[in-house]
């Protein structure tokens, strides 16, 4: 009857504390999103007043916050994106049609000579083939984990905006619910 009692007695401790384990689990990744989010709603403080102040409306105010910080981080990204892809095409195009020996080769300075004797080497020939190679290898190994890691993103821009929304919104609210139960 003691053991029964223990058990009783343990059991619901035991779940308890395995299912905040597992909540820690499943909310772990998402930790630094939501301190993101909460600097970011404090830092645009002011900004939110002044929108409060002419519109009256928090979920309005709200919303155009949110709308800000997403212009914010996707028209740099959009910007980058289009520019390292434009520049990686020409980088290739360019190593793949070795349009800078065929420039070299119909120049006649003493540097360009140089050039040619240099280039006509065939340990360096190889060693340029390599890196080539290597270097094509890289580029379409990061897109291709870019692309990937896309759906990763996006959900955590989501997570991001979502809870920028209600920081936002309620952020006074809920800094004198942490400051009571503090």
């Amino acid at each position: 009857m003691g053991t029964k009692l223990n058990l009783q007695h343990f059991l619901p401790i035991t779940i308890f504390l395995i299912l905040l384990t597992v909540s820690y689990f499943i909310i772990k990744p998402f930790v630094m999103i939501l301190v993101l989010s909460a600097l970011l709603a404090y830092t645009l403080t002011p900004i939110n007043h002044y929108i409060l102040k002419k519109t009256n409306k928090k979920n309005l105010t709200a919303f155009l916050m949110c709308l800000l910080v997403l212009l914010v981080i996707i028209l740099p990204s959009t910007y980058m994106v289009k520019t390292l892809a434009e520049e990686s095409y020409g980088v290739y195009v360019n190593l793949k049609e070795d349009s800078i020996i065929n420039s070299i080769e119909n120049c006649e300075t003493n540097f360009c000579q140089s050039v040619k004797t240099f280039l006509n080497n065939e340990e360096i020939n190889f060693q340029i083939e390599k890196v080539v190679s290597i270097s094509t290898s890289y580029i379409i190994q990061k897109a291709s984990n870019i692309v990937l890691s896309l759906p990763t993103l996006l959900i955590n821009l989501f997570i991001l905006l979502f809870t920028l929304f209600y920081f936002v919104r309620d952020g006074e609210k809920i800094m004198e619910r942490v400051s009571y139960y503090l």
